[in-house]
């Protein structure tokens, strides 16, 4: 009798794990005919007999987000993640689901923390620089809602009769970095960059002067730095030059070279109005 049981209750046991791989295929020829439903349910079912396959809720995270169900299509990716924290598509899973809620920062987040594990899957890759994309194209909103704050204020409605600022607004959807450019050249920007990032024109304008005040600063370290490196090569072309001389020619040199010294300070003072000193 205790045989018996023990038989009935192996036989069992084997009933359960073959009705589980049942479902599974049935789970997969679903999915793979895109009858996404269909597979949502088997998965459920097959997760009710093993709660603890990281692939059924991979397989079902998937099969969410092709019905647009992000939400419960984020909860199966996480929880494939905690099964199997090095599972990659598990990160793939779940930063599509981030990325279709709009929480482009966490997809990031996702991606980067799946190549550490990986770092040549090229999948991943494409899909960090991906949500990268999109997450600086919606840096001032969605293309209808910059249009939509435009539209409905008055100043900025009339720069829409012309066709030059159109094109250029166009450019800031597809290269939101481009609008910083468009405010140094085309006032009008200025405006718009108050009205779709709702910072106080002040702050802007006071911004702006210092990027200004930055610009020159460095344009002038430049020109410093550049006219530094010619009067090193130049002094460097001399030594060189007079190393090559004779001592007669290089005392003819030196002399040359100190009279155009006392030249460029003649005129120095000159444009100075020192009259008293250039004529000395």
């Amino acid at each position: 009798f205790f045989f018996f049981k023990q038989k009935t209750a192996y036989e069992m046991q084997r009933g359960l794990v073959g009705s589980e791989m049942c479902i599974r295929d049935s789970a997969k020829v679903a999915f793979e005919s895109n009858d996404y439903p269909t597979a949502i349910k088997f998965y459920t079912e097959a997760i009710s007999f093993n709660k603890n396959n990281h692939l059924l809720y991979s397989n079902r995270s998937a099969c969410y987000a092709n019905t647009k169900q992000y939400l419960e299509a984020l909860d199966d990716a996480k929880k494939c993640i905690e099964l199997k924290p090095d599972f990659i598509r598990g990160y793939i899973r779940r930063g599509v689901a981030e990325s279709n809620l709009g929480k482009y920062e966490d997809a990031i987040s996702t991606y980067e923390k799946g190549l550490e594990i990986d770092p040549k899957n090229e999948q991943l890759k494409n899909c960090l620089e991906e949500a990268k994309k999109t997450s600086e194209g919606m840096m001032f909103g969605t293309p209808q809602e910059i249009l939509q704050k435009l539209l409905s204020n008055p100043s900025t409605n009339e720069y829409f009769k012309d066709r030059d600022f159109n094109a250029k607004l166009q450019t800031i959807y597809g290269n939101p970095q481009s609008l910083f450019a468009l405010m140094r050249t085309d006032p009008r920007f200025v405006k718009v960059f108050h009205l779709i990032s709702g910072i106080p024109m002040s702050e802007i304008q006071e911004a702006n002067l210092r990027s200004q005040e930055t610009q020159w600063e460095m344009q002038r370290k430049s020109e410093e730095e550049a006219h530094f490196r010619e009067m090193q090569e130049k002094e460097k072309a001399r030594m060189e030059a007079e190393r090559k001389m004779s001592e007669e020619e290089r005392k003819y040199s030196q002399l040359k070279q100190k009279a155009e010294e006392e030249k460029l300070k003649g005129n120095e003072a000159y444009k100075l109005k020192k009259l008293d000193v250039a004529l000395e």
